[in-house]
């Protein structure tokens, strides 16, 4: 689990992220693992994220002109992944870490299929498909937390909703990292309060959007499926690793998400 401290600091530096390109406030939504912390906290302790990712719409990228500088004003500088920036942030304990802000885009017939694209002259994006389906699928929160210069402050952000969420984590999943996995089980399990409401929540939002049989969609639900479909899934021991936890939290994943699977619309 991440330290509170950290995830604390991080929660700053996103808020003045937000609040700093709000300019762009439409053309960004807020992906990643800060996006099941604000589904889930509510009924749910979720730990929050470290690192911050943003979806970023790729037919208004010939405009970012100012993006750059507005994140490097920060603090941040460009890293060796040339889709990712990071910065070095105290705790108020007086820790020192490193954040790092990935820009998410999806390829498209104006991009081309190359895996990066550029962003005005050197700020890029990381390509990845199906991930504009949170643009459909993302409502407005508002953000408060400590700056990371000091002073409490708020904004509103566009965060992906359950289905973005889950579509985006889904999809994700093959690539084995514990965090994902938990927050899967967070989000399917825990919004709305249980797995119940929250695949109720999930129905909803793909009829209203129109969004039923979405390849994206349900690619990452038939990952969703496979890997928590019995407490011996990777799914399941992620999550389970990931919290420092015994069997019971494996089998309480198991059972949660498949709760949330078994209500979902056959549509799905």
């Amino acid at each position: 689990m991440y330290d509170r401290d950290l995830t604390e600091a991080s929660k700053g530096a996103l808020l003045e992220l937000c609040m700093a390109l709000g300019h762009y406030k439409r053309e960004f939504v807020l992906v990643g693992g800060w996006a099941p912390y604000f589904l889930t906290r509510q009924h749910f302790d979720h730990c929050g994220s470290i690192d911050i990712d943003f979806a970023v719409k790729p037919s208004i990228i010939p405009r970012y002109s100012t993006i750059k500088e507005v994140i490097e004003g920060l603090g941040y500088r460009v890293t060796g992944n040339p889709f990712r920036f990071e910065r070095g942030l105290d705790t108020v304990s007086g820790r020192s870490f490193t954040i790092h802000l990935d820009l998410l885009t999806e390829p498209g017939p104006v991009l081309g299929q190359e895996f990066l694209v550029e962003v005005q002259e050197d700020l890029r994006a990381c390509l990845i498909p199906g991930i504009g389906t949170v643009f459909d699928h993302c409502y407005e929160q508002e953000l408060e937390a400590t700056l990371p210069g000091g002073g409490e402050a708020r904004h509103a952000v566009d965060v992906a909703d359950i289905v973005g969420a889950l579509a985006t984590k889904g999809n994700a999943l093959p690539r084995l990292k514990d965090k994902d996995s938990y927050d899967i089980y967070a989000v399917a399990g825990h919004h709305e309060g249980s797995p119940m409401r929250a695949a109720e929540q999930f129905n909803t939002l793909v009829r209203s959007k129109g969004s039923e049989g979405e390849p994206t969609i349900a690619r990452a639900l038939r990952n969703i499926q496979y890997g928590f479909s019995s407490p011996s899934r990777y799914g399941c021991f992620s999550v389970s690793r990931f919290i420092g936890s015994d069997g019971l939290i494996r089998s309480d994943a198991h059972q949660r998400v498949t709760a949330f699977m078994d209500n979902l619309t056959k549509e799905q």
